[in-house]
């Protein structure tokens, strides 16, 4: 990512990462049943929200403009529909739901 400072570029890759996994665990939630689903994006927003203000004022405070954060932020959060699509594929694999499920516990405990 060219022009971007060290910490702008963290943030990016391990928030592109981040709601990768996010997208996982939404999958696979869904994969149970819509109630579940809905109480782990639910969970997922909530957790998402203050994540998502803390790194964009680091991105900010790294001079990037608001547009270019906004925009690079954006970028970074649709990596969580490859996760969701990963999430949901796990359906055909015996016992990766209930595998990436404890995971997931696990990520919103810690």
């Amino acid at each position: 990512m060219c022009g971007l400072k060290s910490a702008a570029f963290v943030i990016i890759f391990g928030d592109a990462i981040h709601n990768f996994i996010d997208g996982i665990a939404i999958g696979a939630s869904f994969a149970i049943s819509n109630q579940v689903g809905i109480a782990t994006s639910i969970a997922v927003v909530c957790h998402e929200l203050p994540h998502e203000l803390g790194d964009f004022a680091v991105l900010i405070e790294s001079g990037l403009s608001i547009r270019r954060a906004m925009f690079l932020n954006f970028l970074s959060s649709l990596t969580a529909y490859g996760g969701l699509f990963l999430g949901l594929a796990a359906i055909s694999v015996d016992s990766a739901v209930e595998i990436l499920l404890a995971i997931t516990a696990g990520m919103f405990l810690y």
